[in-house]
């Protein structure tokens, strides 16, 4: 079954997002990558609005702001374990999702990913 939870793109809104994440018994580290994805959104891409959707059952979830266009999978992971503050985010969402996919659409970025085994 598909949940949903729409919410203003705040970082105040962060714990509700966990919380969603939670009570679909994602764990963790896919709350981790998910808090990666919709803070990037706020901070980076001046987004308004974010609408997050999981599927427990198929390991799927779908992260969509309307925030600047930006291709997490184009932009190249900075080596994890060096001593420096930030540059995290996208080995973070590259180490705890599969399958990776993002497109734009109607002013809207869309990461579908697969979330389940992490990459060692």
């Amino acid at each position: 079954m598909t949940a949903k939870h729409t919410f203003p793109a705040r970082t105040a809104e962060l714990e509700a997002l966990g919380e969603f994440v939670q009570q679909h018994g994602l764990g963790p580290l896919v709350e981790l990558g998910v808090t990666e994805l919709v803070t990037n959104a706020i901070l980076h891409g001046g987004a308004r609005c974010i609408r997050v959707r999981v599927d427990p059952a198929s390991g799927q979830l779908w992260v969509y702001d309307n925030g600047q266009g930006f291709n997490p999978l184009e932009a190249l992971p900075r080596p994890m374990g060096e001593l420096r503050e930030g540059g995290y985010g996208v080995a973070i969402i590259h180490k705890v999702f599969r399958n990776l996919r993002y497109c734009r659409r109607r002013g809207w970025n869309c990461i579908r990913a697969r979330f389940g085994e992490v990459e060692k």
